[in-house]
Parts: C-alpha cells; structure tokens; sequence
C-alpha cells in the first residue's frame, strides 16, 4: 500500500487533478496528526515548544520521509532505526519521556 502511496505521488507533477488530490490527502493527515497533537495538549500530558500545526506537519514529513526510504530499500536505514528517529523527535518535540525502541 505504502508503495502505490509513493508512486501515486510522483503523478501530481504530471496531472493538475492528482495534485489536487495529493493536496487534500496532505491537508487531511496533517489534519489528524494536528488534533493529536491538541488532544495531547489538552490532556497535560504533551508541551511542545511548537504549535500543533508545524508539529503535525514535521511528523507528516518525516512518515513520508523515512516510509519512502524504508519501502526503496535504503541499505542505511532500517525500521527499527526509522522508528527510533520517529519516537526520539516526537519524545524531544512534545515535551515527553517516550521509551527509545531497542535497536535490532
């Protein structure tokens, strides 16, 4: 599924429609990741440093970011590292003490 995500990507440099489609898809997963981020705040239990929009959105970024590079095969970066980067930034951004993944 990741995979097909990736390639259909690459088509909204080709197609007016399918950026438009890519666009909604960034705004609407930006979106849940924002109201987490909200929900966490609310609760007391996250303190970013950075408003629940750019947080979202740097999340958003690095899914992406490393999901391509794990689904291309990247030799450098494994899915236990992946997800250390992921849990150490989120640990760092969101003002928490998160467990780090044992790296395999």
């Amino acid at each position: 599924m990741c995979k097909v995500l990736y390639e259909l990507h690459d088509l909204g440099s080709r197609h007016d429609r399918h950026a438009a489609l890519m666009t909604s898809l960034w705004d609407r997963e930006k979106l849940l990741f924002e109201s987490i981020v909200v929900a966490g705040i609310a609760s007391g239990d996250f303190h970013p440093r950075r408003s629940p929009g750019e947080l979202a959105a740097s999340f958003l970024a690095m899914e992406d970011g490393l999901g391509l590079h794990i689904v291309s095969q990247n030799a450098s970066l494994s899915v236990p590292m992946a997800l250390d980067l992921l849990v150490s930034f989120a640990s760092a951004e969101l003002g928490l003490d998160l467990p780090r993944p044992a790296l395999r």
